[in-house]
């Protein structure tokens, strides 16, 4: 009550930024970012502008999401693929493996696959064609692979370029 006899109303104390929820998932999101040692994840930014919405994004926080935004490439984990590392080497595994594959199942139809006394004994002409031509791709070209790889490759290389 004052000197007149009024009772006069308090006034309403703003909460300070600090105090909501609100701007509290914002700010954690901008200390983050300012500090420099570790990046917000996607969880917290999305949680920090749901809350957040009816209020502008701070200056940091927008341009950490525009540059997330701006990087369309991402590098895939793990080991690269033979193509991205050396797609000569694919492109040599392909054409010997089919060249001597097709070479391979001609002469089993005509002559069989028997082979010539000289080689009838040797590792590599054993098994079915597609087998020997992986052994012999190997043989040639002395890659540090397992038949099996070479002949998956060639065959993942060959459906590639079916599709195309």
């Amino acid at each position: 009550m004052n000197s007149d006899g009024e009772t006069r109303a308090k006034p309403e104390l703003e909460p300070l930024e600090f105090d909501t929820p609100r701007a509290c998932a914002m700010l954690a999101v901008e200390r983050k970012l300012q500090s420099g040692k570790s990046s917000p994840s996607a969880e917290e930014i999305i949680r920090a502008l749901i809350a957040h919405s009816s209020e502008p994004i701070p200056p940091t926080v927008l341009s950490h999401i525009r540059a997330r935004l701006g990087k369309t490439h991402r590098d895939q984990s793990g080991r690269p693929s033979d193509a991205e590392k050396n797609p000569l080497k694919v492109e040599i595994i392909y054409q010997s493996f089919m060249r001597y594959k097709d070479w391979l199942q001609s002469r089993q139809k005509t002559q069989g696959l028997i082979g010539w006394p000289q080689i009838r004994d040797a590792d590599w002409w054993k098994g079915p064609p597609a087998e020997r031509a992986a052994r012999m791709v190997l043989r040639r070209w002395e890659f540090n692979m397992e038949w099996q790889s070479v002949q998956k490759r060639a065959y993942k290389t060959d459906k590639l370029r079916r599709r195309a």
